[in-house]
Order: C-alpha cells, then structure tokens, then sequence
C-alpha cells in the first residue's frame, strides 16, 4: 500500500508508474493524509502494529507510533527526525537500529545516495 498526503491524482499515477503498490490511500480535495489521519487510515486497515511503515519525516511520528516496524528512508546526510525515547521503547529494536544507522551515515557525511553506509549497518 501507498499511504501518502499527495493529492489522489499524483499518489494513483506514481503508484501505477512504479508498478508496486496494490493499493492507494492519498489526499483528496476534502481531506489531508497526513500524521494522525494517515495513522488512522492504516490503523483502520491493517490494524495496530499490523504493518511496517517507511517515512521520511517527522510527520511520519503518528503512524510510526502505531506500526509493528518502522524504517527511516531517504538520503543518508538527512539527519533522521527527532524522536522521543519514549516513542523509541516503543518501536522496538528495529527503529533504534535504522536510527542509529542513519546517524551512522549522516556523521560518515555520505552525501551520495547511493546507500553506501547502510550496508555497514547489517
């Protein structure tokens, strides 16, 4: 599933590009997925701690909280965004991990994209 705050249209035509998502929940005209109410979305379909969810930013803290397993994504010198250690204990061991990793790789000062660090992060 994509779950995204893009608008309907944008998240249907990437999701049909990309050939990898069977489904597609996404902003309308009426209403943002974003935080909370994308939470609820995947809570309301999967379940709690019923999915794996990868983010990208802060925003991604409210479905994070509700995930069996998180996964930060993105260029490895973007600094992971700020988390409680609350929410942390929380996560579990998978979140710390990707945490620390992406750490690992935005002090390393990889800039290249190329996912060069996280293979040291096995």
């Amino acid at each position: 599933m994509l779950a995204t705050a893009a608008n309907e249209r944008v998240a249907h035509a990437i999701a049909d590009h990309l050939g990898l998502f069977d489904e597609v929940i996404a902003s309308g005209t009426e209403h943002n997925l974003e935080g909370s109410a994308k939470a609820a979305a995947v809570v309301a379909r999967f379940g709690e701690r019923g999915f794996s969810y990868a983010g990208d930013s802060a925003a991604g803290a409210a479905v994070w909280r509700q995930a069996g397993a998180a996964v930060l994504v993105g260029p490895a010198a973007r600094r992971p965004p700020p988390l409680r250690p609350r929410l942390l204990s929380r996560l579990g061991s998978t979140m710390v991990a990707a945490k620390r990793c992406a750490m690992q790789c935005a002090r390393s000062g990889d800039t290249s994209g190329r996912r060069t660090c996280s293979s040291s992060c096995r």
